[in-house]
């Protein structure tokens, strides 16, 4: 599987220093990252739930931030294939503050 990131918040970009909107996943991520991401987002395809989690950013991580906390969430036009995936994401500075 492959996943295409439709749209993406201004703070997001500011996170990753660039605008990731408008590209594949892969794009951005190798190595156990890519490896880490295409598995959580697989797995909410193929199970039709949720996955969160909360830790070192697997993309371009600024030394403002400490760690961030996302969601993946499964939505379906026909209510039973997976065609998007709603990514939320919360950033946290050092002091554990949200950005």
């Amino acid at each position: 599987m492959r996943f295409w990131r439709r749209l993406v918040s201004t703070k997001i970009k500011e996170f990753a220093g660039k605008s990731p909107q408008g590209g594949w996943v892969t794009d951005r991520l190798n190595g156990d990252r890519l490896s880490s991401a295409n598995q959580h987002l697989t797995q909410v395809v193929e199970t039709l739930r949720p996955s969160w989690r909360r830790g070192k950013s697997l993309i371009q991580f600024e030394k403002k931030y400490s760690e961030i906390e996302r969601l993946y969430l499964p939505l379906a036009a026909d209510d039973e294939t997976v065609d998007m995936i709603l990514a939320i994401s919360v950033i946290f500075t050092k002091d554990r503050q949200w950005a």
